[in-house]
């Protein structure tokens, strides 16, 4: 297994030394960006995906990927305020309900949920949930939900 893993090390370690050769070679060329961007976002460099990702997300060709990925970074920075606004600004640009429209709302659903905003989180689990009851685990997390919203109920009386 550790040849695997140091295999697969490598191979990340080429396609991002590789990715950032193309950036500086090519650097008014928003895929280049978004293939790097990618590339960091696999390996966890958040901080500098962010960047990447902005400099991706002026082709528009790039331009859902990038903000969603932007909202994944800030969220995974704890900054949730920005992460919401990403997400939102993504979901007014998907008119229709798509996976990618999916996709965008669980995650400002999870952003919401770690900002303490359990109510404006489960309004969009809901959304999700009235679309694709099979979308992730959008009908453990509805579950859990109406669980403790009975459960608490049935204290109260």
């Amino acid at each position: 297994h550790t040849e695997i893993a140091q295999l697969r090390q490598q191979k990340s370690d080429y396609n991002l030394l590789r990715a950032r050769e193309r950036a500086v070679t090519y650097s008014n060329d928003p895929n280049v960006h978004m293939d790097l961007a990618m590339c960091l976002w696999e390996r966890q460099e958040i901080d500098d995906a962010l960047v990447e990702f902005q400099k991706a997300q002026g082709s528009p060709r790039h331009r859902k990927k990038a903000t969603l990925h932007k909202g994944k970074c800030f969220a995974l920075k704890e900054q949730y305020d920005i992460a919401i606004k990403e997400f939102e600004l993504l979901l007014s640009e998907i008119p229709e309900m798509n996976k990618d429209k999916l996709e965008a709302m669980y995650e400002l659903g999870m952003v919401l949920k770690g900002a303490g905003k359990e109510e404006e989180s489960v309004d969009q689990f809901k959304l999700i949930y009235q679309e694709d009851v099979s979308y992730r685990d959008i009908q453990e997390i509805m579950d859990e939900f109406y669980q403790k919203k009975w459960n608490g109920n049935s204290k109260k009386g």
